[in-house]
């Protein structure tokens, strides 16, 4: 059964200004996450979208504003604090250890939540010994979900390039995330790859996972998305339904350079990923 957005806001970005250089890459941004819903962020290439994921993330530091947590600002705080309050990523570029195995990489994730020390782990202690089972058996549930199971034992290297984007996903999702963020999970995925992509972004809604993304694939966006938001050099053009974006004559221009109307809106827009801005 499809669940549905409540009300209750789980991520509150806040009129949120980034400076590099001179160049404003994050505009007076705000806009809200609710949970329990797919929100997606999309634009051009370089609107700002990914600065806003590390912003969120703690990658980079905010200039002015501020972003809200389940009710608690979060600007501020390390990679790390951020994720154990329960934001996740991926990454546009795959971040995964090539030199772990494909289960190895999953109890990463899960080793976050670990209680045992590193002298109990490596006296192999009771406690960490079972840590270490549960935390094998956890992975494994992961690597199912997204399909991978089959290939627990192998190298991540081994892996061909949609299977290492599955990979990041459920290495993400062993960190335990109530609010996950996908950086362009459907890049370099042939058609197939992305339906299961789709499908699979839905089942974790579906499992209580509230899911912001960035992403160029516009069928995959308009196909799943709750609401979508429209960054344009920085700032926010426009934000609603999946309809409401495509009828936004400020979000066509913004794309395509031209006043194409709706229905060349349309026509054109599964063809983004192809166009020399958007990269």
């Amino acid at each position: 059964m499809q669940s549905q957005p409540t009300n209750r806001v789980l991520l509150s970005v806040q009129n949120v200004y980034k400076v590099f250089g001179g160049l404003m890459a994050v505009n007076d941004v705000s806009f809200n996450v609710f949970e329990g819903e797919i929100a997606a962020l999309i634009g051009p290439n370089g609107a700002g979208k990914t600065t806003l994921f590390n912003l969120i993330t703690g990658f980079h530091s905010m200039d002015q504003g501020a972003i809200i947590f389940d009710g608690e600002p979060i600007d501020g705080l390390l990679p790390h604090q951020i994720t154990m309050r329960g934001i996740v990523r991926t990454f546009q570029n795959l971040q995964i250890f090539h030199n772990l195995s494909v289960i190895e990489n999953v109890m990463v994730g899960l080793h976050l939540q670990g209680r045992s020390g590193i002298l109990a782990a490596a006296l192999r202690l009771p406690a960490a010994r079972r840590e270490e089972a549960y935390c094998r058996e956890r992975a494994h549930h992961f690597l199912r979900l997204v399909g991978l199971e089959q290939r627990a034992a192998d190298p991540a290297a081994d892996l061909p390039f949609g299977q290492q984007r599955l990979l990041e996903i459920a290495r993400a999702l062993a960190a335990n995330p109530r609010l996950l963020l996908l950086d362009e999970p459907a890049a370099g995925l042939s058609p197939p790859e992305v339906t299961e992509l789709d499908a699979l972004i839905c089942q974790l809604r579906d499992q209580g996972v509230t899911i912001l993304l960035v992403e160029h694939d516009m069928d995959l966006v308009m196909g799943i998305a709750d609401r979508v938001i429209v960054l344009h050099f920085g700032r926010k053009i426009a934000e609603g339904s999946p309809a409401e974006v495509q009828s936004n004559q400020e979000v066509v221009q913004a794309y395509l350079g031209t006043d194409w109307g709706l229905d060349g809106f349309k026509t054109v827009i599964p063809k983004i990923r192809s166009h020399p801005e958007v990269r």
